[in-house]
């Protein structure tokens, strides 16, 4: 089936924050106009030469002839508040039932599957993008201003200003000030924490421990897929593909992964350019949740293009959205690799499932191979390495018969931590590493979980106690070079926007990432005060970068922002609170009067 996309009238371009335009799509299915009436969902997907931006969901109560396939897109200011001016690329993602289709020459009817579940997604058109341009219009165009006080506001401050030197004149010269405050050192060791650290390392609560562990939340989160990596079945998995499709889903090892000694999934189709997918067990997310997913695979020779999508349902069971995080791409075919993605979870969405497809063979008959493993989707800002479902540790045993952890590596000046761990059988493991064991990479003890393969690969998720910060570590099992420990980094360590960053002497114009920064004595170029020195501003960045913002301040409470647009440069500096220090040309003459003012009070006086 070739699928088309064009607008139903002549439309090319609007112009920016324009919101009374709509448009018009057509859309068809090898000539014929598509009945949209067995659609479960419609959507507008929108992108630029980034990359994908936006989703615009259809309401199909409002298409008023489903046989005719048009639908109509609102510009509306909420999708304007997300557009810039640039060109842009549209598709649209219809969600339907497995059907089969019977076209005339006028329309191209769908017929429902019976017995199939797990709905189809058409996307519009078949090959390249339908695209329009959002112009700038004149606000978007910078130009300079004057900065403009009437003559009844001019003598209001003056006035107050008089009044406020004559009650202060004679206090030009002021005592000393207050000592400053002494410096907070809430949370730095003394000598006598360090010399009780070893007694208190063993009185650190389950329901401590416990809450430090919820609070991870920059990587390591729980891998949301089921039976994800070592498989020794297929639970948690189900394949789909339309009536005709010959295609299978198994394990198999193959010698691209571990040498061929562990499983990986299969997806054999000998169909000649269908699809059949596989397709994990849901686990729930909230929306906004921004999710990294990652999974691991190659192909044969023979498989014509992979497809990765996520699946959002929402409380009722009912489909939110299909993203496809990879579409028409082909795996490695001579090495296993890594791909990795990143999404957030729509509005209405409560939960998430993995789906992988096998688009079919280049010949039919010929068994196109399509093999992964490791699938992962976290709740994470930092992608962290592959590591199972927490579900996953349930068909195993977790802990000791008392509750405890199920392994307890003791400080006694003989047991190797690192020797034990690659010692491990295949299994989940609760884990105590006690301050001062061999190769404890942390100065406290270390509380977490371990999953090894019995055949030295694994990883784990460990936290230490009080005294090491509740610092956070994850392990890598290799059964050539062992274990290796990594220290996670706490956000105040690698974020200037929560830190702060010293940039003496820099140049406001090249300011352009996002963060919290400050000078001192060696001024700042391009900024908004005539006192260039001991000046604090932010950056915040919008649009993948297209769009900046700058705020800069003093501590006398001077303030200005401006903008950048990408193609536009900075705008002029925006004084937020008029000062006599700002760069107000219109106020220089006030100033001089205010000097001499000031000057003939104190001569006076």
């Amino acid at each position: 089936m070739i699928k088309q996309l064009d607008f139903t009238q002549d439309f090319s371009s609007v112009k920016f924050m324009d919101t009374s335009t709509s448009i018009g799509l057509l859309l068809t299915a090898d000539g014929a106009p598509f009945d949209l009436s067995a659609c479960q969902t419609l959507a507008v997907q929108i992108a630029n030469e980034d990359g994908y931006i936006t989703t615009r969901d259809i309401d199909l109560s409002n298409v008023d002839d489903p046989a005719s396939g048009e639908i109509t897109m609102p510009v509306d200011g909420a999708l304007m508040a997300i557009l810039t001016p640039d060109d842009y690329k549209i598709e649209v993602w219809a969600s339907i039932k497995p059907i089969s289709i019977a076209t005339t020459s006028r329309t191209a009817t769908l017929s429902i599957i019976d017995g199939q579940i797990e709905p189809h997604t058409a996307i519009f058109p078949s090959d390249g993008v339908l695209g329009f341009t959002i112009k700038e219009n004149l606000m978007n165009q910078d130009g300079d201003t004057i900065a403009v006080i009437s003559l009844d506001e001019y003598e209001q401050r003056f006035s107050q200003l008089e009044s406020s030197l004559e009650a202060k004149v004679g206090t030009l010269v002021g005592p000393p000030g207050p000592a400053g405050p002494m410096p907070d050192m809430t949370g730095y060791a003394t000598t006598k924490d360090v010399e009780s650290a070893s007694t208190a390392n063993d009185n650190y609560t389950d329901e401590q421990f416990n809450k430090a562990i919820s609070d991870i939340s920059e990587s390591g989160a729980e891998n949301l897929v089921q039976n994800s990596g070592y498989p020794i079945d297929l639970h948690n998995w189900n394949l789909y593909h339309l009536s005709g499709v010959s295609a299978s889903f198994v394990l198999a090892k193959h010698s691209f992964y571990h040498n061929g000694r562990d499983n990986m999934f299969k997806i054999s189709n000998l169909s000649a350019n269908k699809e059949a997918y596989a397709v994990a067990s849901a686990s729930p997310v909230s929306p906004g949740d921004r999710l990294k997913i990652q999974v691991k695979g190659f192909q044969n020779s023979d498989v014509t293009s992979v497809d990765i999508y996520l699946s959002f349902t929402d409380s009722a069971g009912k489909n939110v959205a299909n993203p496809a995080l990879a579409y028409g791409i082909k795996f490695s075919n001579i090495e296993i690799k890594q791909y990795s993605y990143s999404y957030t979870v729509p509005n209405g969405a409560a939960t998430v499932a993995f789906r992988i497809d096998n688009n079919g063979s280049v010949t039919e008959g010929v068994s196109a191979d399509l093999y992964f493993i490791e699938p992962q989707i976290a709740v994470e800002n930092v992608l962290s390495p592959w590591h199972p479902s927490f579900l996953d540790g349930q068909r195993v045993k977790l802990t000791s018969n008392d509750g405890g952890p199920l392994l307890n590596i003791m400080a006694n000046g003989v047991t190797d931590t690192n020797a034990v761990i690659m010692g491990l059988n295949a299994g989940f493991y609760t884990v105590y590493i006690q301050y001062g064991a061999i190769n404890n990479p942390s100065t406290d003890t270390l509380r977490g979980t371990i999953f090894s393969t019995g055949s030295g690969y694994g990883n784990g998720n460990f936290i230490s106690n009080a005294s090491d910060s509740f610092s956070k570590f994850y392990l890598a099992m290799d059964p050539t070079t062992g274990v290796h420990w990594f220290k996670v980094p706490k956000a105040t360590e690698t974020d200037p926007l929560i830190l702060g960053a010293f940039h003496n002497g820099a140049d406001l114009n090249n300011e352009k990432t996002a963060g919290s920064y400050s000078n001192s004595t060696a001024g700042i170029k391009n900024g908004p005060f005539v006192d260039t020195t001991y000046v604090g501003w932010d950056v915040t960045v919008s649009n993948n970068g297209h769009v900046i913002h700058q705020h800069a301040y003093r501590k006398s409470g001077e303030s200005a922002y401006r903008t950048f647009w990408d193609g536009s440069g900075w705008g002029e500096w925006q004084i937020i609170t008029p000062s006599t220090f700002a760069k107000q040309s219109d106020l220089t003459n006030a100033v001089a009067t205010m000097k001499a003012y000031v000057d003939s009070k104190i001569t006076t006086s």
